[in-house]
């Protein structure tokens, strides 16, 4: 069960997207000001006994009036988006025009759906009761090609100004037309702190991209399972931008891109980065410490919702005895922890060591008595199986494994040379073969 221990985040519940508690008690500050002056001249004028039943009526009329000037309904308005592959639904709270400040903005939050990608790939239906595979499922073929060559498809912008605050959506046809940012934008930080859910950790994904390539198919892979289990309310890519057939799909499907512009980090507190991986190892910390959210290496897949692990500060996954897994990292905006592995980087930089500081030194901090109360570790639900190492979930012997209670896999997929995609994952009996069927196909049966 996630830590009863919660920061005050001052939210109110999501269904009321984009109104901090915060503001509630500004707006309710003024009117207080004004109803106590008010008062304060009524009982100049009141000297006698009698007129106390008409100071006690005033009073109850007062309260009622400040109290309705804050209830008036909030009006919703739903964006219906007919040509993109995701339901996308603007939710926009305007504040009642009683209230006294006068320079509220409306707030507009997109609010994310499956719908259409269930329509697509079809929705997740695997019998998680039954492991043994014997039979085979008639897999519909998913022609990516064909459907999202050259059609229009939907794109965030983020508004902080102009009496706008909040998402639009304009249509293009360049898969590389995104909503672009610098890393700690304050639009992009207030967005994400009022539109992205109530939890302790935000509902934002993360990925880094090195250099412009080409997205594998297991780079698709990875982002299918976060809108489809997640629905994040972003999804941030931080570097530069990838491209090809499986980017052109998921930008099709997902419209809530922002990509971060920043050059990849050549050394760590003075020190040069010799191994290119330790470069996104300081990102990802950044990023986190910057907005908070859910950090995925791009072969790193999910198989099913993480609501359980959104109210913990900080969670990493057991990688080994004594090392922490860094594919998959949740975290609050600024988490403790997170400030403490990153000054592992300033004093104890080990540049020649390739998991040394993602890993190790991680795994050395959770340890420590002091804190143990800021971090949340997962046991073989996040990074690996059950005593499954190197390639063991790519083999047949390990096809069979029940993995219905884990959250996600890191595939490892840099040390496994089978091609892979939509085609070969059909008859791959294992138990990487089966998780992609899951999330591809919405079932993880072997395929006709």
């Amino acid at each position: 069960m996630p830590s009863q221990s919660r920061s005050n985040r001052n939210t109110i519940p999501k269904s009321c997207a984009g109104v901090t508690t915060e503001e509630v008690d500004n707006l309710f500050a003024l009117c207080h000001v004004k109803k106590v002056n008010m008062l304060t001249r009524i009982f100049k004028r009141i000297k006698r006994g009698p007129a106390l039943i008409v100071t006690a009526l005033t009073i109850s009329f007062l309260l009622v009036l400040s109290i309705s000037d804050h209830l008036q309904p909030a009006i919703i308005r739903q964006y219906e988006s007919g040509n993109t592959g995701i339901n996308i639904s603007t939710v926009t709270v305007i504040p009642s025009k009683r209230t006294s400040n006068r320079n509220e903005m409306p707030k507009t939050c997109a609010v994310v759906t499956t719908d259409e990608i269930d329509k697509f790939f079809g929705k997740v239906k695997s019998n998680m009761d039954v492991w043994s595979f014997q039979e085979k499922v008639d897999c519909k073929m998913h022609n990516i090609d064909a459907h999202f060559t050259d059609r229009k498809r939907r794109r965030i912008n983020l508004h902080c100004s102009s009496g706008i605050f909040g998402a639009t959506y304009s249509e293009t046809l360049n898969a590389s037309d995104i909503f672009s940012s610098e890393n700690g934008n304050p639009c992009l930080s207030t967005y994400i702190r009022t539109c992205c859910g109530s939890n302790r950790v935000p509902n934002v994904a993360h990925y880094v991209w090195y250099t412009r390539g080409k997205m594998s198919f297991i780079g698709f892979l990875s982002m299918l399972s976060v809108v489809r289990f997640v629905r994040p309310c972003v999804i941030l890519i931080h570097g530069e931008l990838p491209y090809g057939r499986y980017w052109d799909a998921i930008t099709y499907f997902y419209p809530n891109f922002v990509h971060i512009k920043r050059d990849i980090p050549e050394d760590v507190f003075g020190t040069k980065i010799r191994l290119t991986c330790h470069s996104s190892d300081i990102m990802r910390i950044e990023a986190l410490i910057e907005y908070g959210g859910i950090y995925l290496d791009m072969d790193m897949v999910l198989v099913r919702p993480i609501d359980l692990l959104m109210d913990f500060p900080f969670v990493l996954s057991k990688q080994s005895s004594t090392n922490l897994g860094s594919a998959f990292v949740m975290s609050e905006r600024n988490a403790t922890f997170l400030q403490l592995w990153m000054n592992e980087y300033r004093t104890d930089y080990q540049p020649d060591r390739y998991v040394y500081n993602a890993m190790k030194s991680s795994g050395k901090l959770a340890m420590m008595d002091e804190y143990k109360h800021l971090i949340h570790i997962e046991h073989d639900t996040l990074s690996r199986p059950n005593r499954m190492r190197n390639l063991a979930i790519h083999e047949i012997a390990k096809a069979t494994y029940n993995w219905s209670h884990i959250y996600g896999m890191h595939t490892f997929i840099h040390i496994f040379h089978e091609t892979v995609n939509e085609t070969t994952i059909k008859t791959m009996n294992s138990t990487f073969g089966s998780i992609c069927r899951h999330i591809f196909y919405g079932d993880k049966e072997l395929c006709v």
